[in-house]
């Protein structure tokens, strides 16, 4: 179970992080077999839901618009979106909503 948690927590930061240079040039990837676990992604604005069907789409969003992020493996979250491999919540910043909702192309 730690393995999974790990795994799945090391997805989210590969996803936010793939193919971006941090502020010393170091380009992040993640290892392939990141690609095994497939969680369901869920973007938080204003207490809606948005899941987010086109993974590559996070990419587009700067880590710098997250507010928090969080990861469940068991629970409500796992039983409503049926997924044995985790639900990911993504809560961007206030003052980011509306970039958010143009990359992602929320209305």
């Amino acid at each position: 179970m730690d393995k999974f948690i790990f795994t799945l927590a090391f997805l989210i930061l590969a996803t936010f992080s793939y193919g971006q240079s941090d502020s010393t040039g170091t380009n992040i990837t993640g290892p392939s077999f990141i690609e095994d676990s497939n969680p369901t992604m869920i973007i938080v604005i204003e207490s809606e839901e948005f899941v987010i069907d086109d993974k590559k789409s996070l990419s587009k969003i700067e880590p710098s618009w997250i507010k928090k992020i969080e990861v469940f493996n068991q629970g409500l979250y796992v039983e409503r979106y049926k997924n044995k491999d985790g639900v990911v919540l993504i809560y961007p910043k206030k003052k980011k909503i509306s970039l958010v909702k143009e990359v992602l192309e929320i209305d």
